[in-house]
């Protein structure tokens, strides 16, 4: 018996016309949807970067662009979409068709946007679909050489018999680097002040001249200065130490266990894309991100492969959410 006699079986026995033309409909369409995904990709793809080019984002997203675009097949087009502090490109894509033709390049300001702001135009849980949390970033800790503190339990020590005192500066409020800092305060139970900057070169060359006490930034960034003997190094983010500073311990194990915090950068897809597809892109990024070549490129940038699931990375950005979310209630950061 085929298809359409069953169906008309079924229009016979009693089924609503409504039930029975959405039914016949699905089933007579369902071969069409299931050849476009097999298909995929027949158009070029855009991945959505939602900053400027030039930062971090960008160069990730390029990277992985280029990396993955030959074996689908398409140009991967960077549309860099900058603007609301990454609000503006995130809405774009958390709205666009979920057709797989519109990516995002997600890091980690989706996942402390939810505490920053009272109200986002999109839930970064409820509208995507993530593909893979494709590399990570690991900052160091820092401190000027006027400060009497060689280790981070030094440091903590000294923050405790002087609180409000000390101060360490960031790129800006709510930036990945101010959280590190007022996630130490919350886990090592100190007060050091935050001092926002318009950037976190301007306040390296301040801790550098000892205006502020200490800094958190990437360890590409921090690691040249501590090897010169202009700032010392006291611990890196990461769970295990960074290949570029093997010599430095983990804050964890240097004195505030299970502190870690970790610049993550991954491709995420609107919330409705077949899994097909986001299955399809995750097998292309994987296999580049397990290619020597890959790796020595982002060890070279100061990253690591992760190549996250999509299972994974869904799981690990609602953990990351709640976690940033709790860190910023904690700091009495005020929401926008």
């Amino acid at each position: 018996m085929n298809v359409i006699k069953r169906i008309n079986r079924g229009a016979r026995t009693g089924l609503h016309g409504f039930a029975f033309a959405a039914l016949a409909a699905a089933v007579l369409h369902a071969p069409h949807a299931s050849a476009a995904e097999a298909a995929y990709p027949t158009k070029p793809v855009r991945l959505l970067v939602p900053y400027a080019p030039g930062g971090g984002v960008d160069g990730v997203g390029r990277l992985m662009a280029q990396d993955i675009a030959p074996r689908l097949g398409q140009q991967i087009v960077i549309d860099n979409r900058g603007g609301g502090g990454g609000i503006i490109g995130i809405d774009i894509a958390a709205h666009s068709a979920p057709d797989g033709y519109t990516l995002l390049v997600g890091s980690v300001g989706v996942a402390s946007m939810p505490g920053l702001h009272k109200k986002l135009p999109f839930d970064p849980i409820r509208d995507f679909a993530p593909i893979t949390i494709s590399v990570s970033g690991t900052y160091l800790l820092a401190v000027n050489l006027g400060l009497p503190a060689n280790s981070v339990k030094e440091l903590i020590a000294l923050a405790k018999t002087s609180p409000g005192k000390l101060n360490f500066g960031s790129s800006g409020a709510g930036s990945t680097i101010h959280l590190a800092g007022e996630m130490l305060n919350s886990m090592a139970k100190i007060d050091i002040v935050h001092i926002p900057y318009k950037s976190a070169g301007l306040a390296m060359t301040d801790m550098i001249g000892g205006h502020i006490q200490m800094l958190f930034a990437p360890v590409l960034v921090l690691q040249p200065m501590a090897k010169a003997g202009k700032i010392r190094a006291l611990g890196v983010t990461s769970a295990r130490r960074s290949a570029l500073a093997p010599d430095v311990p983990t804050i964890a194990e240097a004195g505030v266990p299970g502190f870690e915090v970790s610049g993550w950068y991954g491709l995420l897809a609107p919330a409705a894309t077949p899994r097909a597809i986001v299955n399809r892109i995750y097998v292309e990024a994987k296999k580049g991100l397990e290619s020597d070549a890959m790796k020595e490129r982002l060890k070279s940038q100061g990253l690591e492969p992760l190549g996250l699931s999509p299972e994974q990375s869904s799981k690990f950005l609602k953990e990351d959410i709640a976690r940033w979310s709790r860190v910023i209630r904690e700091a009495g950061i005020r929401q926008e």
